[in-house]
């Protein structure tokens, strides 16, 4: 994350964050062409804003105050740049449910992956023991048992594990949204 960005934390409280914000374009993806109500939001400062929420407890909603020079500002109105904010807040959610549901369907599928390679190296296993293998034949039989359980690691580490993060930012970004976004001119 760049630890550069242009804003400084004027008011700390768990149900606000009053940013001061020196260049509009560190809020918006600079290279994006479109204008800053089309513009989507740079991914440091949606991260920022994340880590913000970290320091707020709670499930009530978190007010966004921006404090924007007017002379950045040039063509575009505070209220755009509210509008702006508040349809990538939604389009970001929208994302974290894709990414969600996809994190869950590999899950599933690898799961039912993991468990046939545990299936035949469990019969693997059963028919090394029945085979005359010497010195070698407990390393073939315990070898595969093992080798089919780890098959089982991932997915279990993805349907159990994995989607708790994107729980975590989604609910975030839900507070910001339920909250006021304003952006003044100064």
């Amino acid at each position: 994350m760049n630890t550069q960005l242009p804003v400084t934390d004027l008011r700390h409280t768990n149900h606000l964050i009053h940013l001061k914000v020196k260049v509009l374009d560190k809020i918006f993806d600079a290279l994006d062409p479109e204008p800053i109500a089309f513009r989507k939001l740079d991914p440091d400062w949606v991260d920022y804003l994340i880590d913000e929420m970290n320091d707020r407890t709670g499930s009530k909603p978190v007010n966004l105050s921006l404090e924007i020079p007017s002379a950045t500002l040039v063509g575009t109105s505070p209220l755009e740049v509210e509008e702006s904010i508040r349809r990538e807040f939604h389009e970001h959610v929208r994302m974290l449910e894709r990414r969600l549901k996809e994190v869950l369907r590999i899950g599933r599928i690898s799961l039912a992956f993991a468990l046939c390679v545990l299936i035949i190296f469990t019969l693997l296993s059963i028919a090394s023991e029945r085979l005359y293998l010497g010195i070698f034949q407990r390393f073939f039989s315990e070898g595969f048992v093992i080798i089919g359980w780890v098959a089982l690691w991932r997915p279990v580490e993805a349907l159990l594990y994995d989607w708790w993060p994107i729980i975590d930012e989604r609910k975030k970004i839900r507070r910001l949204i339920a909250g006021k976004i304003s952006v003044k001119s100064i």
